[in-house]
């Protein structure tokens, strides 16, 4: 009786060994040599499909087959899925960036992020393999005391699968950490006071003492700064024409890109210590280019 017990067990399953497959009527499912559990199915179509996760529990396996197979007998299945297998993470995120529409030096980041810390860790991985675990245990060593530099590497990592959710080549993101791509300010800043800066512009070289006074009170930064023409700057109306700004690459070069706004580019107001300051350095300070 107890040997006819064993052999009921053995037929329905309930022991097996690592990497032996289970046949069911839909799907087939295994168990890794790390003890989770892997689904496929054969897709209408002929295909084989996995499913874009691993298992920790052999039953969740099954009700995952369950809901594919319930998506088959209703019309819903999606033939997106049967690619989810062959897509590895580093030819995926090449194709996010190149049809992304980024400005130069924010794609410069992204491309460092990606060959820095992203590729060595997931490149060959294909997008369906990439577990929670997997992230979990990638970010748990990822640089360690730079919390901003950290939470944009998450950030980036929960895009591009976020993307591949969208492209229909995944199911759901194995980026679940609460919190992981936000970060809070280390140091509070404290705006220098009207003394500081008036002290500040004077200790200024002449031809930079303008600079001072358009990033206080204009809040323009120093790629819009240097960029400016005087044809930008509109004293009469106290409005300052930001149509450009210059981006730092690497190699220390910098490039000019054009403002891509609707209205050609954003205006700043001049506050009346800043307008003052223009009307009398404008025409000599050499932060403004004689073109105009």
């Amino acid at each position: 009786m107890a040997g006819l017990r064993r052999c009921h067990s053995c037929r329905l399953g309930r022991r097996t060994l690592a990497g032996a497959v289970i046949r069911r009527r839909f799907g087939s499912i295994r168990q890794l040599p790390s003890g989770r559990w892997q689904a496929a199915y054969s897709a209408p179509n002929g295909r084989r499909v996995l499913a874009p996760h691993t298992f920790a529990k052999r039953a969740v396996a099954e009700a995952w087959l369950v809901d594919r197979r319930r998506e088959i007998d209703r019309g819903l299945w999606k033939p997106g899925a049967t690619g989810v297998a062959r897509t590895r993470f580093d030819a995926y995120s090449s194709r996010w960036l190149a049809n992304r529409d980024l400005k130069p030096r924010t794609a410069e980041q992204y491309q460092q992020i990606l060959t820095t810390h992203l590729l060595p860790a997931f490149g060959e991985m294909q997008l369906a393999a990439i577990a929670p675990a997997d992230v979990r245990d990638w970010y748990s060593d990822l640089l360690p005391g730079k919390p901003t530099m950290r939470a944009r590497t998450y950030a980036l990592l929960r895009a591009i699968l976020a993307t591949a959710i969208t492209d229909e080549l995944i199911d759901s993101s194995p980026c679940r950490i609460r919190g992981a791509g936000q970060t809070q300010r280390v140091h509070k800043i404290r705006p220098a006071s009207v003394a500081e800066l008036a002290e500040l512009t004077a200790a200024m070289p002449d031809r930079l003492k303008l600079a001072v006074p358009l990033a206080s009170w204009c809040a323009l930064r120093f790629g819009e700064m240097i960029e400016l023409r005087r044809g930008d700057v509109d004293l009469s109306d106290e409005v300052i024409r930001v149509r450009r700004v210059a981006v730092k690459l690497t190699g220390r070069h910098r490039r000019a890109c054009h403002r891509r706004t609707k209205v050609g580019g954003r205006r700043a107001r001049c506050r009346d210590r800043a307008a003052s300051t223009s009307s009398r350095r404008i025409t000599s300070c050499r932060i403004c280019c004689a073109r105009t």
